[in-house]
C-alpha cells in the first residue's frame, strides 16, 4: 500500500519508455492538511523507488492543494500544483523539474 491516508489522485503522465508518473495528495491530521506526493513506476506498473513530497521545507504541509498536473519533459518530469499554504496566504502555483530514471 502506497498511501496511509485519504487520498486523491490529481495527474498521471506517460513517458516515451512507458514510464507512468502518479501526482496524488493525503489528507493528514486535525486540522487537515494536505501532503502532496508523486511516485514514478516503470512500465511493467513496478515502483521505481518509494513516493516523494513535493512539500518543502518552505511550503510545509499544503492546507488546501486543489489542482496538479504531471508531464513528461523528454529527460525529465515537469510537475505543476495550486495551493494554499496557510489560512492567512494566498494561492500559489509551484513548479517542480524532477530527472527522468
Amino acid at each position: 500500500m502506497i498511501h496511509d491516508g485519504t487520498f486523491a489522485p490529481l495527474s498521471a503522465a506517460i513517458d516515451k519508455r512507458g514510464n507512468l508518473l502518479l501526482l496524488w495528495f493525503e489528507i493528514l491530521g486535525d486540522p487537515p492538511r494536505g501532503n502532496l506526493q508523486i511516485e514514478l513506476f516503470n512500465s511493467h506498473g513496478l515502483p521505481l523507488g518509494p513516493p516523494e513530497d513535493l512539500n518543502s521545507s518552505a511550503s510545509g504541509q499544503y492546507l488546501e492543494p486543489f489542482t496538479g498536473s504531471v508531464e513528461s519533459a523528454g529527460n525529465s518530469w515537469l510537475v505543476t500544483w495550486a495551493a494554499q499554504v496557510d489560512d492567512l496566504e494566498p494561492s500559489a502555483i509551484f513548479v517542480r523539474r524532477f530527472a527522468a530514471q
